[in-house]
């Protein structure tokens, strides 16, 4: 094999007499006078009192890399390069850069590159020490500021581990550290084990609860008007570019009586076409748009424009009570971040349930799904449709025992296939979820942390076993009351205190 006939070579090679046996990268012979005054200056040794020696070299490189260390630390990217202390720590890296650099030359022509029994690659602190030597050349010789190079550059981190290599304590620690690792490896193992089983606990009843309405527009949820209740909404008639606009709730909410009134009279003129869900767990869609080339769906400029391009089109910081003259290339920049954060309540698929118990297309024009996505192959049709069938939570309801072929069910089905061909814009949500956003409130996270799938699970419970907000996630399990549910006041204390605590 490659591996033996190499392994013969070397031993060939190394048994060998004359050259390249005893040379320094197959130039310097042990008898050289470069290789003997490089290897007298790593052996030079001073007397420091009470018998002991210390090596000038090692000690020498050690002082530049502490030195170097330093510099580096008080270094920023964002200095003004103009300014002298910033020139003189620039200054001073390159410096020590060249020093480095004729530390390793040193060590290659007295030890060798490979061949020989203290060859420089044959000692993994000396890896370490080449990778950051190469690292301080590429940054000296390349004047380029971006791309690969700059990132290359993140490796002079490195730097103080060399320190490491010049202390025979620190070495026997990071040793000991690495020889430790194979049996650590099986007790973390075994708590990924346990960590994988409560998460999966967690999965269960916690997925998609640690979310709330944030009550802005004080509306009504399912606490006040009742788990059937769907909110009146007025649509426009199309979307196109001269109107991107999504639904109004039509009528409002009346705390004293406890009742949704207002929604007897017609819609108005912009917004003429009433729709409303047929069942509360009948998704309603949240379109927004996404930067271009995170989708294989292209949107019309006028509903998701096209990326900034110049650094003009960037809106300023200034609040808007600051009077000033605005760009007509900073006016793209907002329009684009207006597009770009907006959310419009739209129908998934446009369809409902009229008066007579039929099904119709009422907000087909303003389908989210048609609206974004377009026509989609039938293959994705044919998924979709076998998941809306099983989803868990949408049209659970709807389509309940003795309901599946009935016309709410039908229109509750078309919906969610019309929120699952095109999920990447469209959010579908429902119950509490759905009639927060349907009055003009946010849905959002209650905490940063999460259990919706089992890695966003099992990276919270390591997080909280290091004590870290695992408060704020035992209240937030306490208070939660199921997926697009809004979080009630100690719900669940009894069943989620003693499952944290423990």
């Amino acid at each position: 094999s490659f591996f033996r006939t190499f392994t013969s070579f070397k031993t060939s090679l190394e048994q060998r007499q004359a050259w390249p046996a005893g040379y320094a990268l197959f130039v310097f012979s042990k008898d050289n006078p470069v290789r003997k005054l490089c290897r007298s200056i790593l052996k030079f040794e001073v007397d420091v009192g009470k018998g002991h020696k210390t090596k000038v070299f090692d000690n020498i490189i050690l002082l530049c890399i502490l030195i170097s260390t330093v510099c580096m630390a008080a270094d920023s990217p964002l200095a003004n390069p103009q300014d002298l202390s910033t020139q003189i720590i620039r200054a001073a890296d390159e410096v020590f850069a060249v020093i480095f650099i004729a530390e390793m030359v040193i060590k290659l022509i007295a030890l060798g590159l490979i061949w020989g029994r203290d060859a420089y690659l044959k000692s993994y602190w000396n890896w370490l020490d080449g990778i950051v030597v190469m690292v301080s050349i590429i940054n000296m010789v390349s004047s380029s500021q971006t791309g690969f190079l700059k990132t290359l550059r993140i490796l002079r981190a490195f730097r103080p581990l060399r320190v490491i290599s010049r202390n025979e304590n620190l070495k026997i620690v990071v040793t000991t550290i690495f020889a430790s690792m194979p049996p650590l490896l099986t007790l973390v193992i075994v708590a990924m084990l346990f960590l994988l089983i409560f998460a999966l606990f967690a999965l269960s009843y916690l997925s998609g609860t640690f979310y709330t309405c944030d009550l802005a527009t004080s509306p009504a949820l399912m606490r006040e008007m009742g788990k059937d209740f769907t909110t009146p909404l007025c649509m426009p008639d199309s979307i196109d570019q001269a109107a991107v606009s999504g639904g109004l709730m039509h009528g409002s909410f009346d705390p004293l009586l406890s009742t949704w009134v207002g929604n007897n009279s017609g819609c108005p003129a912009s917004h003429n076409i009433s729709y409303v869900r047929p069942t509360s767990d009948t998704p309603i869609c949240i379109g927004r748009c996404l930067p271009q080339g995170y989708s294989q769906y292209m949107q019309p400029e006028w509903l998701c424009p096209k990326g900034l391009t110049m650094t003009e089109e960037l809106p300023a910081a200034c609040p808007a009570s600051v009077e000033r003259n605005i760009s007509a290339a900073e006016q793209r920049g907002l329009d684009y971040v207006d597009a770009m954060t907006r959310q419009l309540v739209l129908p998934c698929g446009g369809s409902m349930v009229d008066a007579n118990g039929q099904v119709v297309m009422t907000g087909k024009n303003m389908s989210c799904a048609d609206l974004f996505c377009g026509e989609v192959d039938q293959e994705t049709k044919w998924r979709c449709s076998a998941a809306c069938k099983s989803a868990p939570y949408f049209c659970v309801d709807a389509c309940g025992p003795g309901l599946e072929g009935s016309a709410q069910c039908e229109s509750c089905l078309m919906e969610c296939e019309a929120q699952c061909r095109c999920p990447e814009f469209c959010e579908g949500l429902i119950r509490d979820a759905a009639l927060c956003l349907e009055q003009g409130s946010r849905w959002l996270p209650t905490i940063s942390q999460s259990f919706d799938n089992i890695w966003y699970a099992m990276l919270t419970l390591f997080e909280i076993s290091t004590t870290e907000g695992w408060v704020d996630v035992m209240y937030s399990a306490a208070d939660s009351m199921g997926p697009y549910v809004q979080p009630k006041r100690d719900a669940n204390e009894t069943l989620w205190v003693p499952f944290f605590m423990i």
